[in-house]
């Protein structure tokens, strides 16, 4: 397969409050507000061709103009010294915004 794809310019910026920072603790919630912005780019576009396929495929991105307003939150908890469970969510608001939830296990070693 054969390809091409387009590069995009974001400058995004985040205010972030995180607890649970005293020795000890063992709970991290978390709260953030930001914005994020496209500064440059091509149109979000990739493309490819398979091999014996005469016709391209071709697909266009997501359209982020102007900028968007961000809001995010969650926590931490630490099971044991190295490993910790966390969740949260993270979203953009404005035209074509996006959202995300995420749930992990952290292994420090």
């Amino acid at each position: 397969m054969a390809g091409d794809t387009s590069t995009d310019w974001f400058v995004e910026g985040r205010l972030e409050l995180i607890g649970g920072q005293a020795a000890g603790e063992r709970l991290h919630p978390y709260a953030a507000v930001g914005f994020r912005s496209r500064v440059g780019g091509d149109e979000a576009r990739a493309s490819g061709t398979l091999v014996g396929l005469a016709t391209p495929l071709s697909v266009t991105g997501l359209d982020q103009d102007g900028t968007l307003a961000t809001l995010g939150f969650g926590a931490a908890y630490d099971l044991s010294r190295g490993l910790t469970v966390f969740g949260g969510y993270d979203g953009a608001f404005g035209d074509n915004g996006r959202q995300a939830a995420s749930l992990g296990l952290r292994w420090a070693f």
